[in-house]
């Protein structure tokens, strides 16, 4: 019995990583065709931003005790997304003549505190703490992103990525729980967290655009 629960778990998990990854790329593929076609236009600080803080947790994650490919899948796949985003939105504004990256001070500090992680990670030798302080500098950054998006009266982005990052973000978390991986774990809920926010913000303001929308 023990071994069919094994062999079983083993096979949700995969279908879970399987299940994530068909989802995310199947939208970032769309949202890089929007861009490329210009009906989505982002800055790419923020991108940016959250490609080095991730990508700097995920390698913090394999300095930490137990680290496994399936346990923190959800951050793997989401710096693929992210960096792969950020190349293409580059490249769209440099072949429109406007590439140009801009940060406040706000993002600006974000930047030098993911940065000042990779200092405290080889000084303490303590990858944990610095993956546990990376997600707090997401969360944080995140709160300046709602505070722009809550001010919109329209919706500048594309919803249905939205969705999919949240539908990637729980089919990540199943694979982190069935492995008791803390740091994964913490990582899904996280995400989760924020594209659930995102995309009830978003659809609020498509139901708005809507419900404005004459017959």
């Amino acid at each position: 019995m023990s071994l069919q629960l094994e062999i079983g778990g083993g096979i949700v998990r995969e279908l879970a990583s399987w299940l994530a990854g068909l989802t995310l790329t199947v939208a970032t593929i769309r949202y890089c065709y929007l861009i490329y076609l210009g009906r989505i236009k982002s800055s790419p600080a923020g991108w940016m931003i959250a490609a080095i803080a991730i990508t700097i947790g995920y390698f913090a994650y394999w300095e930490t005790s137990n680290p496994t490919w399936l346990g923190n899948i959800g951050q793997l796949l989401g710096a693929i997304e992210i960096w792969f985003v950020l190349g293409v939105l580059m490249w769209s504004l440099h072949r429109k003549n406007e590439l140009g990256v801009e940060f406040d001070r706000f993002q600006w500090g974000c930047l030098l505190a993911s940065l000042a992680t990779v200092a405290l990670w080889k000084f303490t030798n303590r990858p944990d703490v610095a993956f546990v302080l990376l997600q707090v500098i997401l969360v944080i950054s995140y709160i300046a992103v709602v505070g722009k998006l809550i001010t919109w009266k329209d919706n500048h982005d594309y919803t249905p990525m939205w969705v999919a990052i949240f539908t990637t973000s729980v089919f990540g978390f199943v694979p982190a729980l069935m492995d008791r991986d803390s740091f994964g774990i913490i990582n899904s809920i996280r995400a989760i967290l924020a594209s659930g926010i995102t995309t009830v913000i978003m659809l609020r303001l498509d139901s708005r655009k809507k419900s404005n929308t004459p017959l």
